[in-house]
Order: C-alpha cells, then sequence, then structure tokens
C-alpha cells in the first residue's frame, strides 16, 4: 500500500512533533528471557513502558541477588513460556516483587494498572 501521506503524531510537551509508528501484532522475541516484559513474551511489540518491567527485574535481581526464574532462564533448564508463567504470576501477585525488591504494593499495583491501559 502506498505511504500515508499524514501519519499519526504525538506533540511532546516540549513541542517536539514525532511521528508514531503503528503498532504490530506480533513480532519475533526480541531481548534477554530474564528481563523481558510479559507482552514481550507474549510476542507483542515492544513498548516503552516494556522497559520499566525490564528495569525493574533487573532492579530486584541486583537487590536480591537472583529472580525466581532464573534457573528457566538460564542453563539447561531453559523455558521461555516458564518464566513468562511466573511473571504474569508476579502481575497479578505483587507480593512477589515487593519481597524481592523491597518496594511497596503500591508501585506493583500502579504499575500493574498502567500496563492495562497501555495493553
Amino acid at each position: 500500500p502506498p505511504p500515508n501521506p499524514n501519519p499519526p503524531t504525538f506533540r511532546l510537551g516540549s513541542g517536539l512533533v514525532v511521528p508514531l509508528r503503528p503498532s504490530i501484532s506480533t513480532t519475533p522475541f526480541r531481548g534477554t528471557t530474564m528481563y523481558a516484559s510479559p507482552s514481550v513474551h507474549r510476542l507483542r511489540d515492544q513498548r516503552r513502558f516494556d522497559d520499566l518491567y525490564s528495569v525493574l527485574y533487573t532492579y530486584a535481581d541486583f537487590v536480591n541477588g537472583g529472580l525466581p526464574w532464573r534457573k528457566y532462564a538460564t542453563g539447561k533448564d531453559k523455558c521461555k513460556e516458564t518464566v513468562r508463567e511466573i511473571k504474569e504470576g508476579s502481575r497479578s501477585e505483587p507480593a512477589l516483587m515487593c519481597e524481592l525488591t523491597d518496594l511497596g504494593p503500591e508501585f506493583y499495583e500502579a504499575l500493574g494498572r498502567a500496563g492495562e491501559v497501555l495493553e
């Protein structure tokens, strides 16, 4: 199809106008199994919001010295599907990530709400 002469844009607070890239329904897995967000595991197009999950998982790894899905993300037991299931479980049960990072449940509840709005 011919390119859209008026692609959708987004105006930043500074007045800069940037074109929006259309969302892709499914994409190949990109990233590191250990730190990828649950939506990336579901092969959805990666968004800026997914970076928040990656930073959160990295922080939890540093603070705790490991993540609950480490043995499934690396080594001989590697299984992306199992990692995705554990991560999605931590989204619905924020207590798991609270224990790993010492951040309050409000942080994870807000992160979960933001994810629902953006999906």
